[in-house]
């Protein structure tokens, strides 16, 4: 048995269990997709070499779509009015 767990990542994995995500796998539904600025996500996008030529830039506002393997889409679809709300880490503030 590790007994080397700490209090934090135990609390962490039994809020987990619960259905409590951290603060960074939440939706925003203060921001929406109409808060992007297109033309600044793409020289982002473009600056980090994750630019793929054969999808345009709009399809990765959803919720399915990933800019990478290990980044999560950039939002969530409100379960109450299937609006795509952005994920925390993705808020422009």
């Amino acid at each position: 048995m590790n007994y080397n767990i700490d209090l934090k990542e135990l609390s962490i994995r039994e809020l987990e269990k619960t259905g409590w995500l951290p603060f960074d796998k939440r939706a925003n539904s203060n921001v929406g997709v109409r808060d992007i600025d297109i033309f600044l996500f793409r020289d982002c996008m473009d600056e980090m070499k994750l630019v793929q030529p054969l999808i345009p830039v709009e399809d990765y506002f959803s919720d399915k779509e990933q800019i990478a393997e290990f980044i999560p889409p950039l939002c969530v679809k409100n379960s109450l009015n299937g609006e795509l709300c952005l994920r925390n880490f993705a808020d422009k503030t």
